[in-house]
């Protein structure tokens, strides 16, 4: 997409070279336009305002461009989006028994049953590492995200196995969310009340932890701006950062991809580990 500057530059470099123009206005069509007009002529002014409505146009059509391949990707069977979709689409009841159904007209195969209110999984991601995909999921909200229980994982594995496509080695993914243990100085101005203080940074762990996007990075760095945005804070010193998957325990160095795609600051036992301490 070009910038309002490369238009305006285009259209005058057309104006001056414009056999019918360059005759009407007397032009000499080896110099530029600017060299041939005042800022502030009429010509200059519709120039301006042209390229500015062009610019405009190019902008709202490559916006409507890119919302029609991003919708053209989602649908795309076997592309990452497409799986994302297909997760979230699967429905589950203890009450129900949803089965998937070839439609005989179009080919799609769907559930026999509609209901939108069954559909359990939240939050999904696809992740193509070349000779083997995965997929992670979870449900819950934001902030309170669980693993699938055993008989709706099945379920679901039965579901994405009828639904992928032949050949692809497909890895599901569901586990409760990683663990962080974090182990802090932080340092805070006399003037500020401590009352509170500690519950704040904690409230601010708890916050980044449920915003992250699914089977986001976490980033230690971030980690340290989530705390020093607190009121009061001054400066923060990671003693130990690491990562309880269940089945290891990893040290965060500066980056940590989850294993279930998302994770909690751990808040038993006296952690986070925060030591307060005045300047």
């Amino acid at each position: 997409m070009r910038t309002q500057e490369e238009i305006l530059r285009a259209l005058r470099e057309a104006f001056v070279l414009h056999p019918t123009l360059a005759e009407a206005y007397g032009l000499d069509t080896s110099r530029p336009f600017d060299e041939q007009f005042s800022r502030v002529s009429v010509e200059a002014a519709d120039t301006y305002v042209v390229a500015a409505a062009l610019a405009e146009a190019e902008r709202i059509q490559a916006d409507d461009i890119a919302i029609i391949q991003s919708v053209v990707e989602r649908n795309r069977i076997g592309s990452g989006p497409w799986y994302v979709e297909m997760a979230k689409r699967f429905q589950w009841s203890e009450e129900v028994p949803y089965f998937l159904q070839v439609d005989d007209t179009t080919g799609v195969i769907d559930y026999n049953i509609l209901n939108p209110d069954d559909r359990i999984i939240t939050q999904a991601a696809f992740i193509d590492n070349n000779n083997e995909v995965t997929l992670k999921v979870a449900t819950g909200t934001p902030g309170a995200l669980h693993k699938l229980g055993d008989d709706p994982f099945s379920d679901f594995r039965n579901y994405m196995q009828r639904l992928k496509i032949a050949g692809i080695a497909l890895r599901i993914i569901t586990l409760e969310a990683d663990i962080v243990n974090l182990q802090t100085d932080v340092y805070y101005s006399r003037a500020y009340n401590i009352t509170g203080l500690r519950q704040a940074v904690v409230d601010a762990l708890n916050a980044y932890s449920a915003t992250l996007e699914f089977a986001g990075v976490v980033l230690r760095n971030a980690i340290i701006d989530v705390i020093q945005r607190v009121p009061g804070v001054m400066d923060v010193d990671v003693k130990a950062l690491e990562a309880n998957t269940g089945a290891n325990i990893v040290s965060i160095g500066r980056a940590y991809t989850t294993a279930a795609g998302y994770f909690n600051f751990n808040q038993t036992d006296g952690w986070p580990q925060i030591n307060l301490i005045a300047e």
